[in-house]
């Protein structure tokens, strides 16, 4: 098992966490503590996922850490196009923030593959 730190997909995970928390500061007021709040509570909640897999050894049970780790993925996914939408950021920051999810999600995908 590797240190947290060491493995790309927390990484990853953390700068999305870190750029999410940067971009909430430009959110209109009227969803930044609603939507705004969630996208970051999911953030979190991926990257607790992501360490409980790393920390298990039993392949069901990262299994079931990792498919939570996409869960959180996918709803961070529908909330950030709800703030593009809004016009809340631009489409230069979603750009930005859409391929740091994408490279989340594949390293997931490919994570998964080695456990089932």
């Amino acid at each position: 098992m590797k240190k947290k730190k060491e493995i790309p997909l927390y990484l990853a995970s953390y700068k999305l966490l870190i750029f999410l928390v940067e971009a909430e500061k430009n959110i209109q007021k009227s969803i930044k503590y609603s939507v705004g709040q969630s996208i970051k509570e999911e953030a979190v909640e991926l990257i607790k996922n992501i360490a409980r897999a790393n920390a298990v050894s039993d392949n069901k049970e990262r299994y079931k850490w990792i498919e939570m780790a996409q869960s959180n993925i996918d709803t961070i996914i529908i909330l950030q196009r709800i703030v593009f939408e809004l016009k809340s950021i631009s489409l230069k920051k979603y750009s930005e923030v859409s391929e740091m999810v994408e490279d989340i999600s594949r390293q997931l995908s490919g994570w998964k593959k080695t456990v089932v």
